[in-house]
């Protein structure tokens, strides 16, 4: 799980983006997430968002 402030810095970073994706692909990185970081994420400007291959379901 991550903090609600790192998804901006994940977000702000081609190269961390790419690494964390790459993980989750091959299955070696699984990211959960609340209702309420799901929330807070929602509400945030859309430039602010994290891509939706992060966003937990």
């Amino acid at each position: 799980m991550l903090d609600s402030n790192v998804h901006d810095l994940i977000a702000a970073g081609d190269s961390v983006l790419r690494a964390i994706t790459q993980r989750i692909s091959e299955g070696r990185l699984n990211l959960v997430s609340t209702h309420v970081q799901r929330d807070e994420l929602s509400l945030a400007p859309e430039s602010h968002r994290t891509p939706g291959d992060l966003r937990a379901g």
